[in-house]
Order: structure tokens, then sequence, then C-alpha cells
């Protein structure tokens, strides 16, 4: 748990810096970018709501305590209206490019697989712990979909948007199956 609010963390700290640089040096030569729009846009995403609800909680948590058991089904209902949103606004894009999707979801699947599976089974060639191995498959194979389909739909174009959507529907089904599988594994976890 410790190594994954870690990895988690320094995740969060990095990517206003990083995710604008790397998308300015790779998708710059191709298509505008603006750095500081992006840095703000994953400063108003990602950071605002997670400072304003570590207040909360810190501030308010018999009233945090009670909302929490509905936090899931509210999680969902926003990743369904990205989800809606970004189709619906690439709906005529989709129609013209409907052929590209299989090779879509192919992609993505590799861009999704690859790292999970790799960060688990390198970590266990450097005999890392098992419950270390599976933070670290987590951390490098489950991304922030929904914030790089908001990002892409504000910052490029709906269509660009859909490789996102394709990415939150692979990633929440791998996840589900490796955490049931990890859940069934009857492996004794050591503490990291």
């Amino acid at each position: 748990m410790a190594l994954s609010i870690t990895m988690a963390t320094l995740d969060t700290i990095i990517s206003p810096i990083l995710t604008p640089s790397l998308t300015q040096l790779f998708a710059g030569q191709l298509i505008p970018i603006e750095f500081w729009s992006i840095f703000l846009n994953i400063i108003y995403i990602v950071f605002i709501p997670l400072f304003l609800g570590v207040f909360l909680q810190w501030k308010f948590s018999h009233t945090v305590n009670r909302v929490k058991p509905y936090t899931s089904i509210l999680s969902q209902l926003a990743l369904f209206l990205i989800i809606v949103s970004v189709i619906s606004s690439a709906q005529s894009s989709l129609e013209e490019n409907l052929h590209l999707l299989p090779l879509i979801g192919f992609a993505v699947f590799l861009q999704v697989a690859i790292p999970m599976f790799g960060g688990y089974y390198l970590s266990k060639l450097f005999n890392v712990g098992e419950a270390a191995a599976r933070s670290i498959l987590f951390q490098t194979g489950i991304c922030n979909t929904a914030l790089a389909a908001t990002l892409a739909l504000e910052h490029v174009s709906s269509l660009a948007a859909v490789p996102a959507v394709v990415n939150m529907v692979i990633n929440l089904t791998l996840g589900a199956i490796m955490s049931n599988y990890f859940a069934k594994k009857k492996a004794v976890l050591v503490p990291v």
C-alpha cells in the first residue's frame, strides 16, 4: 500500500509539468500544443479537487464519511458522462473512421497490457515482493484516461479523445480481471 501511494503521489506531482512537456515534444510537431493551457487544466482537473478532498476530509471528516459510500457510484457516473461526451462529440468522425476502431483497440490493448505485465514480471525478476509487484502492475498499467480524454477533447479534437475512451474501457477491464485473479490466487503476500 505504501509503495502504491508513493507512486501515485509522485505521478500526481510531476504530471502538470511532464504531461504538457511530453505532449508538446511528441505531438507538437503535428498539432499546436499550448503548454500553459494544458498545465492549468491539469491543475484544475487534478490538483484542486485533490486538495479540496484532502481539506474536506481533514476539516469535515464526519460529513465526508456519510458521503463515502456513494463515491464509487458517483465516480462511475462521472466516467460514463466523459465517455458519452467524447463519443457524442466525435460521432461524425467515428462514422467516417469506423474501420479504424479495431486497430485502435488493439494498439490501446498493447499500450495497457505491455506496461502492466512488464512491470509485474520485471519486479518479480528483480526479486521484488509479491505485494510490491502487484502495486507496480497496477501503477504502470492503469492510467488516468478520463484526464487524457478531457485534455484531448479540449486541446486537440473529439476524434483524438476516442483512443482515451477505448483506453478507459480496456484499463478498467484488465484492471478488474487482474484484481479478481489476485483475489483468487492463494499466494502469501510479503509486506513492502
